[in-house]
């Protein structure tokens, strides 16, 4: 696609934010070389960042052994410019207020009430992220956009969640009302696709390109990231594994099917063999007691419970053997395991043990996932909203709020600056 002039230069001020953003620090030159841009263009955009209070100069850099002028070093502005995030999840929704540098300020869970009424639903969702705002006390015209991340299949095109099991939502437009309810553009995506998004971009897998995610709840999930792209499926379902056929399973899933990857290996698997009730998924008390249980679940492991240990690690193995299909089938640079049971070690290692079967060193490709729900929709809004050259600098102000955050002004918030650029 052609991009008119206004349009390129959007998306070369996002680059250069980028950059900045992975390297924490970056001259002119630097970026110039990395980028593939004119020193001159370099230069101009820049000088429109600056002036807009999204990055600062710093410190000369020290050019050992080499003659010529030092280069200056480009930093983010911690308070340039923020972003929201929300996750509407089966156990405590969140909001969470993050800056350019994705690290999250404030963060605040909210019940879902009425949950079963997305209309409602959303308004209250809409609510707390106003009164997060208002904690904060941030320059609302410096919060550049909101990431929405559910559990569910999700069109993240329409910003449309296709069907949400836990709530009971189908074909719900979540986009549209958070956007009326905030004021700024939103991007919704689903939970997993943005936990792995989040990792490959800013966390533990940075710089891979090909993961595999699997997140461990009550319910199984997963993702795929192969060749440097996120794979989606054709109807926005790759990497749902939770309903998977799996040899000798007799177990009837809630799906209505019987042997399902989630009646052996997820969280629900575990309790149900504990002798544990489990609340349907429709009803987010339920999934909160289930919750409430699991954790219990995993504490009694962790204090040497054997029987307990013994049901986590076949559980673990029944996963390690479904996902050794799908790594023999793609060859992942990794394999990340998130949720409740992936902090267990007698979970993690069955896992081990059912991939090491026929996938050789591959204790070496798991690793866990620490990402939390409601960052990894704040760092959805970064990429997609802000590094993405969606971001017009003329909406923000000539200088930034002050904010009750606690953090101090920098050199470039404690100027004021007309902005400059589209």
């Amino acid at each position: 696609m052609q991009l008119d002039q206004t349009q390129l230069g959007r998306f070369n001020r996002a680059r250069v934010l980028l950059e900045i953003q992975k390297q924490k620090t970056f001259s002119r030159t630097q970026l110039a070389k990395a980028l593939g841009l004119s020193l001159m263009a370099v230069t101009r955009i820049v000088r429109d960042l600056i002036a807009a209070g999204l990055i600062e100069e710093g410190a000369k850099s020290i050019r050992a052994n080499s003659p010529g002028r030092r280069r200056t070093e480009l930093a983010l502005v911690s308070e340039g410019a923020y972003v929201l995030g929300l996750s509407i999840n089966a156990y405590e929704p969140s909001v969470c207020l993050a800056n350019l540098r994705g690290e999250v300020l404030l963060r605040r869970a909210f019940p879902l009430a009425p949950a079963a009424d997305p209309t409602l639903a959303l308004a209250c969702c809409g609510k707390g992220l106003q009164e997060l705002m208002a904690t904060a006390g941030v320059d609302r015209r410096r919060v550049l956009g909101l990431g929405v991340v559910m559990s569910g299949v999700v069109d993240h095109r329409k910003g449309i969640a296709v069907t949400v099991p836990f709530l009971g939502w189908q074909a719900t437009d979540i986009a549209g009302p958070l956007k009326r309810a905030v004021g700024v553009p939103v991007a919704v995506d689903n939970l997993t696709n943005a936990l792995l998004l989040a990792e490959v971009s800013f966390g533990v897998a940075a710089g891979k390109r090909s993961v595999m995610f699997f997140r461990n709840a009550i319910g199984l999930a997963g993702s795929l990231f192969l060749d440097g792209q996120l794979v989606r499926g054709a109807r926005f379902g790759a990497g749902q594994i939770g309903h998977t056929p799996i040899a000798g399973a007799m177990t009837r899933c809630s799906c209505g099917q019987i042997g399902c990857l989630n009646t052996v290996s997820s969280g629900a698997a575990v309790l149900a063999q504990l002798g544990n009730a489990v609340a349907p998924v429709l009803s987010p008390e339920g999934n909160r007691g289930n919750k409430t249980q699991l954790d219990r679940v995993l504490a009694l492991a962790a204090r040497g419970d054997d029987r307990t240990r013994e049901i986590l690690f076949r559980a673990g193995c029944f996963l390690g053997e479904a996902l050794l299909a799908i790594a023999l089938a793609v060859d992942p640079e990794q394999i990340l395991l998130s949720g409740p049971l992936s902090s267990s070690p007698s979970y993690r290692d069955g896992v081990n043990a059912g991939l090491s079967r026929l996938l050789s060193g591959a204790s070496e490709l798991v690793a866990t996932s620490a990402m939390e729900d409601s960052r990894a929709a704040a760092l959805l809004a970064l990429s997609e909203l802000v590094f993405s050259g969606r971001i017009a600098l003329r909406r923000l102000p000539g200088s930034k709020g002050r904010s009750n955050l606690g953090t101090k002004p920098t050199g470039a918030s404690r100027r004021k600056r007309n902005v400059a650029g589209a």
